[in-house]
């Protein structure tokens, strides 16, 4: 069997795990990135197809039923939003060819390519595929869309070699470092967080579970299946009602409908915010936060990927390793936003965290 190439070191893991017949599933935009993949499987001699399923007409369709829904505003909270994404499938959804269903559920493995921006790569297609998929090894890749590169102020080029150095890093790894950091947070009654521009803050957590997402599916590798969602690594407590106090500083840029917000300084009492500043971008951020169920604190998160550098896309951001996320609003819910701070220093119950 022929090497895969060393920088595609995530598919060749991937598909060493799986059969011999692997379908690719692309859209317009992912379409070459998905190539250079299927050329790695047929070196390793897997049997290989390629469709594009998701075109830029279909994209356009999926703009016009959000605007006649009135919900085109808060398109960056939809992946978040499995009720939201239910009711857009009411209006307009994907439709593909008999072939590619029949070609999905006669295979070993598939790989699904798709921008991160654009969740209807995921959830907007035939129904009938997505059922197919799930039964399935599969690998999901977030692919990154140049319009944020451009929101950023960055080179595509930049952008797009984070996205794929965070790609490479293995899962097994990330798993690691997430239990022994889940190890450290359980029956941890306080959070004290510190970091050097400022934040100081502490979280008394009232018995949440602490969630490790290191890209495996944990259901369909209990049936014997790989599914894995890249890029990944993630340890997250979805905090409800907790004792949230002090200050926050956010040095990690992010976008917020559509524009950069930065250098952003929170002060929260009881978990709520009741205070608020940013370098740029405070005018959206104003309007975020009018909404009473916005200022409520909903999330803790740890990053646990080396090979990200944090760049302003909270999609790789939020797993950096060595940053800390503050999520705002309740998880899943619409009126929600992860702030992302670098270096934090963090106790619990006293005792030094090494992160």
């Amino acid at each position: 069997m022929k090497k895969p190439l060393d920088n595609y070191s995530f598919i060749g893991s991937f598909l060493e795990k799986c059969g011999e017949n692997v379908v690719f599933l692309c859209g317009d935009v992912s379409r070459e990135f998905c190539e250079k993949l299927s050329n790695v499987a047929e070196s390793m001699n897997r049997n290989i197809r390629v469709f594009e399923i998701i075109k830029e007409q279909h994209r356009r369709r999926i703009g016009e039923a959000a605007e006649r829904q009135g919900i085109s505003k808060i398109f960056g909270f939809m992946a978040r939003s499995q009720t939201m994404l239910k009711f857009l499938l009411l209006f307009v959804q994907s439709k593909v060819d008999k072939e590619v269903i029949e070609s999905v559920k006669k295979c070993d493995a598939v790989v699904w390519v798709g921008l991160h921006e654009d969740f209807d790569v995921f959830y907007l297609v035939d129904r009938r595929l997505v059922n197919a998929v799930k039964e399935k090894n599969c690998l999901f890749l977030s692919f990154p869309s140049k319009t944020i590169a451009d929101m950023l102020g960055m080179k595509y080029e930049d952008y797009w070699q984070i996205f794929f150095e965070a790609l490479n890093y293995p899962w097994e790894k990330m798993k690691v470092l997430g239990e022994e950091l889940r190890d450290y947070l359980i029956n941890r009654n306080t959070l004290n967080i510190t970091s050097p521009l400022g934040s100081d803050f502490t979280i008394k957590p009232k018995g949440e579970d602490v969630h490790l997402s290191y890209g495996i599916n944990k259901k369909a590798l209990s049936k014997g299946r790989i599914q894995l969602q890249l890029p990944a690594g993630e340890l997250f407590m979805e905090l409800k009602e907790p004792e949230v106090n002090g200050k926050m500083f956010f040095d990690i840029p992010c976008i917020l409908n559509k524009q950069v917000v930065s250098n952003v300084k929170i002060t929260v009492e009881n978990g709520n915010v009741v205070d608020f500043q940013s370098e740029k971008g405070e005018g959206v951020l104003q309007r975020f936060f009018e909404r009473k169920e916005s200022r409520i604190v909903g999330e803790l998160g740890f990053g646990l990927n080396p090979a990200i550098k944090p760049c302003g896309s909270i999609y790789v951001d939020e797993k950096a390793y060595k940053t800390i996320h503050v999520g705002f609003g309740k998880m899943r819910m619409l009126n929600h936003i992860d702030l992302v701070m670098s270096n934090p220093t963090v106790q619990a119950n006293g005792k030094l965290i090494i992160i």
